[in-house]
């Protein structure tokens, strides 16, 4: 994406739940973020045109723009929002001349090579070989999947729908869980768990399996969002929260160490 210090650079990343805008700097450098939530606007431009007439100050020359969904052809059909994002309609809608457009967690691969050791966290010993194969795995309304390869001193990064690849049980408590949801959805994909959703659904299964869920108190349960139990959890006032946190780490755990 070609620079100009006069103009107006916009990126922006799309989530299921969340689309994050940002105008950045000519050195590449962005600014404070707003976040708007999808299920406000009707679709893609409504939500970008929003943006742009409050925040930009001028034209934007170029937008750089991911998403939760697989790339095709210039567009992106979102995987878990009704939006569409098509890289020549941006460009006609909001006169923007240059429009790139990736998925989501593929950005997140070309990003690793840029990280320092400030931005990481270890978990297990051992030592990380620079140049062996790097993946990103990040769970949120769906599950995000990507991976980096370096061929002939050129990283390359992988897009895919990860999400999508079946789960399985590794213990009688897991196996109860896919029983009742094998019965409930038909099949299981990782994301199914290993999700927003899929912590509020780890959830109230554990609370059906137990026989805690009671019509009484059934709507709560289902009320309850993946931040409520993760507070709830952390706060330590609900085990059925620290279990679905638990099991959920093991399952993410699992994904995360598939070769």
């Amino acid at each position: 994406m070609r620079a100009d210090a006069a103009s107006s650079y916009l990126v922006a990343d799309i989530g299921g739940t969340h689309a994050r805008f940002a105008l950045a700097q000519a050195d590449g450098t962005p600014g404070t973020p707003v976040v708007m939530q999808t299920c406000d606007f009707a679709d893609f431009p409504q939500a970008l045109s929003a943006f742009i007439d409050k925040h930009a100050k001028g034209p934007v020359a170029a937008a750089a723009i991911c998403g939760a969904g697989p790339v095709s052809d210039g567009v992106i059909a979102m995987t878990n929002c009704p939006w569409i994002i098509d890289r020549r309609q941006i460009a006609a809608a909001c006169g923007i001349a240059e429009v790139e457009i990736i998925n989501d967690f593929t950005a997140i691969a070309h990003a690793l090579p840029h990280l320092g050791m400030a931005d990481l966290d270890r978990i297990g010993g051992g030592e990380a070989d620079p140049a062996a194969p790097a993946g990103v795995l990040g769970a949120g309304t769906g599950l995000g999947v990507s991976g980096l390869i370096s061929k002939n001193e050129t990283a390359i990064a992988l897009s895919g729908e990860g999400g999508h690849v079946g789960l399985s049980p590794a213990s009688d408590r897991e196996l109860e869980i896919f029983r009742h949801l094998l019965a409930e959805r038909g099949r299981i994909s990782a994301e199914t768990i290993l999700s927003g959703p899929g912590i509020a659904t780890l959830y109230r299964t554990l609370a059906i399996i137990d026989g805690a869920a009671s019509r009484a108190d059934e709507h709560k349960t289902a009320a309850l969002t993946a931040e409520h139990i993760t507070q709830r959890a952390a706060a330590g006032t609900d085990a059925r929260a620290v279990e679905t946190l638990d099991l959920f780490s093991g399952w993410l755990g699992a994904v995360a160490g598939e070769p």
